[in-house]
């Protein structure tokens, strides 16, 4: 996200070995790849206050000092919008682009950094530029976590831009990911490895959710027709014939749900994410990550 950050190191740490980190409220996820392979690990961190000492902790109980690290932001932690590119300059995009958003409250701050990449050419033509917007403040607070847990600071990445990545090494133009984690769904939808569109849908499958009173039968409805909207107003905007549907759970997610949320979405029938034949270390679990985004930024380090 912020430019200097984007770039962090480039280089792997020993036996090639990188990490993809992703911080969440019940502890931090840590996605190992080396030469020979790869691991996932939950280390538990009793909410933001126990990350820093829950990360230096592991990282010396397993001599990772050192070790480049790349990070993927919570949803929470960044704003994703869309906006017409701007005719200038692509040294004046920047700018450009925080006078088209002035009237947004994030973009309007000096402590907000932008990141900025391409969507797809429209069915009409027309081009327009996503815009990932991150509190200044979060980031270094993050990078700070990293780097005091004797970490090198690698990219710090958003989930989408990492699922897009992925799309691109599966056949066909066009595809949808769908990935399935224990209280969240996340779809993106991709044409040519450029992003599309996406969601991301919390998903409480308890028999009833305290907050909302929804039952599971009323919690996946909601989730099918959240993703069938997105699949048609991307359909409506891109060309997306042949649309592919691969999906992915985390380990302990609800995996049975998917059947019941993509059956019949597209016309083509939705197909488990065959993570090795799409090139990745799959961390000793053949369909499954914690934290896929993290897999692949991992994977970036070595190529950034």
């Amino acid at each position: 996200m912020i430019k200097r950050l984007l770039k962090g190191t480039s280089r792997t740490g020993p036996h090639g070995r990188r990490l993809g980190i992703e911080f969440r409220r019940d502890g931090v996820n840590v996605v190992v790849l080396e030469a020979g392979g790869g691991s996932q690990e939950v280390v538990d961190a009793p909410g933001p206050a126990g990350w820093n000492a829950a990360l230096k902790d592991w990282v010396a109980e397993r001599g990772m000092n050192g070790t480049p690290a790349a990070v993927v932001l919570q949803s929470s932690d960044y704003q994703l919008t869309r906006v017409d590119r701007p005719a200038v300059p692509a040294e004046e995009l920047g700018q450009a682009v925080r006078w088209l958003l002035r009237d947004h409250e994030m973009a309007a701050s000096d402590d907000t950094e932008i990141q900025v990449f391409a969507e797809p050419a429209s069915r009409t033509g027309d081009t327009a530029l996503y815009v990932a917007l991150a509190a200044r403040g979060r980031l270094t607070s993050i990078a700070e976590s990293v780097q005091a847990a004797g970490l090198s600071l690698g990219p710090i990445r958003i989930p989408e831009l990492m699922l897009t990545r992925l799309s691109a090494r599966l056949p066909g133009p066009a595809q949808a990911l769908v990935w399935l984690r224990a209280d969240e769904l996340r779809m993106v939808v991709c044409r040519s490895g450029l992003y599309c569109a996406g969601r991301c849908i919390p998903m409480r499958l308890e028999p009833e959710s305290a907050e909302s009173g929804a039952t599971i039968s009323e919690t996946l409805d909601a989730a099918r027709e959240a993703l069938r909207d997105l699949i048609d107003y991307s359909a409506q905007r891109y060309p997306l014939d042949d649309l592919q549907v691969r999906h992915a759970a985390e380990p302990g997610a609800p995996a049975d749900v998917l059947d019941t949320l993509l059956e019949g979405l597209t016309p083509n029938k939705a197909q488990a994410l065959d993570l090795a034949a799409a090139g990745m270390q799959t961390c000793g679990h053949p369909a499954a990550v914690w934290s896929l985004p993290a897999a692949i930024a991992a994977e970036e380090v070595a190529h950034a």
